[in-house]
């Protein structure tokens, strides 16, 4: 599992990085999806207001 920082790195290198999977457990083969790890992320906002212009 990535910690916060890692998550947050992961998120601002490409928004579209929002639908990730992370593997949890191997051997069951269960995954979480970033935007569920972090699902209010602040950097939404400033993504759209930079692609406005």
């Amino acid at each position: 599992m990535p910690c916060g920082a890692c998550r947050e790195f992961l998120y601002q290198l490409n928004e579209e990085n929002e639908d990730m999977e992370i593997m949890l457990d191997y051997e069951k083969r269960e995954t979480v999806i970033l935007k569920e790890l972090i699902p209010n992320w602040w950097g939404h906002e400033r993504f759209a207001e930079a692609k406005r212009g």
